[in-house]
């Protein structure tokens, strides 16, 4: 399937379809690393965000004065554009692989979030959003991490060989890969950027199809549970970097 194709089948699939039944513990969980990212945004930054996926990150910077959004589904591009006018939001709206995008200004923030598990080459990609950052700019990124206690369950109980084995789940929403802190933290260093900061997000000990009769106050507790544990236990990875001009 080509790349194009792919993207579509994802957003339609997945992104688009409505009824997913996991998608409220998804949802949570951007939710509660938004309020991470919004720490590290400031009102004057020109902000740069890869992927609109299902809109929640263009909802909480609606009001932002310089938001821009890549998106390279034809069909959450189109939703994406709708969702901004029923925001009344300025953020602009762009339709392009992560890849070919050429800006013709300079980000102070990029935001990463669930993004280098999904693109074919994370060591090219961060190498052009060194590129669109400003001097000492910040890029945000948020990727699934192999070390989560589910995984880690996962291969204890026979559900998967290895850490880094992709679920079914994994190839639904469109993974090539997952990270650990070590593995993201070399790949980021690679490129030149240095790293001011990380965290992990979520104490998930079950996968998803585990917990779709949980509350949603028991996600949310269990993501805030993760302000209490070390980066490399969450299921989900951040990290900040900075451009490194030096």
């Amino acid at each position: 399937m080509g790349k194009i194709s792919n993207l579509e089948k994802i957003a339609e699939e997945y992104h688009l379809k409505g009824d997913i039944p996991d998608m409220f513990i998804e949802n949570i969980c951007q939710e509660f690393e938004f309020g991470w990212i919004q720490a590290e945004i400031s009102r004057s930054d020109k902000i740069l965000d890869l992927g609109y996926g299902d809109g929640l990150f263009l909802k909480f910077l609606k009001d932002h004065k310089s938001l821009t959004i890549i998106e390279g589904s034809k069909k959450l591009y189109k939703k994406a554009v709708q969702h901004a006018a029923e925001l009344d939001s300025s953020a602009s709206i762009i339709h392009s692989f992560f890849e070919e995008f050429e800006p013709n200004e300079e980000f102070d923030v990029i935001i990463a979030s669930h993004v280098l598990e999904h693109v074919e080459d994370p060591e090219l990609l961060l190498s052009k959003l060194k590129e669109w950052l400003t001097p000492n700019g910040k890029l945000i990124i948020v990727v699934p991490n192999a070390e989560s206690f589910h995984r880690k369950l996962g291969v204890i109980i026979k559900l998967q060989n290895r850490l880094d084995e992709l679920s079914p789940r994994d190839h639904a929403v469109g993974h090539l890969r997952v990270f650990t802190l070590h593995t993201l933290k070399k790949m980021i260093l690679s490129q030149g950027f240095k790293i001011v900061g990380d965290r992990g997000f979520f104490l998930k000990v079950l996968s998803n199809a585990q917990m779709i009769n949980l509350s949603h106050d028991v996600i949310r507790g269990l993501c805030e549970l993760s302000n209490e544990l070390p980066t490399e236990f969450g299921a989900n990875i951040g990290v900040i970097a900075q451009n490194n001009l030096s």
